[in-house]
């Protein structure tokens, strides 16, 4: 084989020397062994000997170690600079809102900015390490974490704690249980479960609606994590429909579950009135009671006064309700102005833009489908939340990630960063499969 001869080994030894991605050293060994055995064997057929072949060949192949350091530029890990600055702004804002609601408690501190910045101190680690891990290894964990999920889910059965407006929470020391860790641990379990069902083709409409869709949907909304639901949902379908090319067959059977929660909701005796009364106080929040409007009215209210400048920190607009969760951004306009609010809406934006952009460009399938989920996943609570404060969007507990007073959220939504920035680190050390993916 090419790779005994003495002149190939020390060559490619010299080449891999300095090429500092071990990941990605067999493949460049096994690709430049074939460019030396079709040049050796080119020149064996011009009546040389294979000693005298491989000594050409390799002479042809150039300096090892200015190959080396080109190889190096191309296989090196990358960081999506743009996606972390966003990622980091965006938690500059939540620490300014909290220090807006801290400067208007009008009785000193309130200890939300001090929180808010061991949160993010926490959160940011957490992305940075996951960032570092090889996300490959969930690819053949999918079938665990799929049963992790679901058994997360159950351990909420019953559970009476309610957090920010979400029903069936656990707290597990300072992490928090609830169905935005459970829909993330469901999406890593699709990426890896729909890409191996999707190659051998066997009744995988019929798998994935069962497991990916059926039954995380009754979990949900036994749990009454409707949006939790919402959100899951929303990065399935991105990954279904990246991996089928099929909008109609992946689109329809995730909405089956959603308009079944709005009949459900709006029919159940102890749901009836309050998502009913939401829903009128949206579409005509002067048509109801004052109670039921009340939060949509302040928001409007904050907002329209806030002027381009805001009012500024101090005593003030405490009384606007959720002013920590879904009123946050209008609570920051209220405070800092449109000029910022415009500001904020921009960056997220362009967050969600960048999210994508990193996602998509990944060429590996497994780590496209995984990037794919989870901005799907996140994108849902940035369009949702800033349409939200705007007046577009009925009023839920949904805010905009990174900037309410939640930390437990924050870092999970950390966590969801750090494993696309994982994704896009390692886009050009792990190479897409040669065959097809048939359709």
């Amino acid at each position: 084989m090419i790779r005994d001869q003495e002149e190939v080994r020390s060559y490619l030894t010299q080449v891999i020397s300095k090429v500092r991605a071990k990941e990605i050293h067999h493949e460049i060994r096994q690709e430049l062994e074939g460019h030396i055995e079709e040049l050796a064997l080119e020149k064996e057929s011009e009546g040389c000997t294979r000693e005298e072949a491989v000594r050409w060949a390799v002479g042809q192949m150039g300096d090892p170690f200015e190959v080396g350091r080109d190889l190096h530029r191309i296989h090196r890990p990358r960081m999506n600079w743009g996606l972390l600055a966003g990622v980091l702004l965006f938690v500059l804002c939540g620490a300014m809102a909290m220090h807006a609601v801290d400067a208007g408690s009008g009785t000193g501190s309130t200890g939300l900015l001090q929180l808010k910045v061991i949160g993010a101190a926490i959160g940011i680690g957490v992305m940075l390490l996951i960032c570092r891990w090889d996300y490959r290894k969930l690819e053949n964990g999918s079938k665990g974490l799929y049963l992790l999920g679901l058994l997360a889910g159950a351990a909420c059965w019953n559970n009476t704690v309610i957090y920010h407006g979400s029903s069936n929470i656990v707290f597990l020391g300072p992490f928090l249980l609830d169905g935005m860790l459970v829909g993330g641990l469901l999406v890593c379990s699709a990426a890896g479960g729909l890409r191996s069902w999707w190659e051998n083709k066997r009744w995988f409409w019929l798998k994935s609606r069962t497991a990916y869709v059926l039954l995380p949907s009754l979990l949900f909304i036994k749990l009454h994590w409707y949006l939790g639901l919402a959100v899951y949902l929303t990065g399935y379908t991105m990954m279904l429909l990246l991996i089928t090319r099929a909008p109609a067959k992946s689109i329809l059977p995730t909405c089956g579950p959603l308009l079944g929660f709005g009949i459900f909701a709006l029919t159940a005796a102890d749901q009836a009135s309050r998502y009913y009364t939401r829903l009128q106080a949206f579409w005509s929040p002067r048509s109801v009671s004052q109670d039921a409007s009340y939060q949509m009215m302040k928001m409007e209210e904050g907002i329209r006064s806030a002027g381009w400048w805001g009012q500024g920190l101090g005593p003030q607009q405490h009384h606007l309700p959720g002013y920590m969760q879904e009123s946050v951004l209008a609570y920051l306009i209220y405070t800092y102005g449109w000029g910022f609010g415009i500001l904020v809406v921009f960056l997220g934006c362009l967050l969600v833009i960048r999210l994508w952009s990193a996602a998509l460009s990944v060429h590996d399938r497994f780590g496209k489908l995984v990037s794919s989920g989870l901005a799907g996943m996140l994108s849902f609570q940035f369009g949702y939340g800033i349409l939200m404060t705007l007046g577009w969007l009925p009023i839920v507990s949904i805010s905009i990630p990174f900037l309410s007073a939640s930390n437990d959220y924050m870092i999970i939504q950390c966590a969801f960063i750090g494993l696309i920035l994982g994704v896009y680190r390692r886009k050009d050390l792990v190479r897409a499969p040669s065959g097809p993916v048939r359709r």
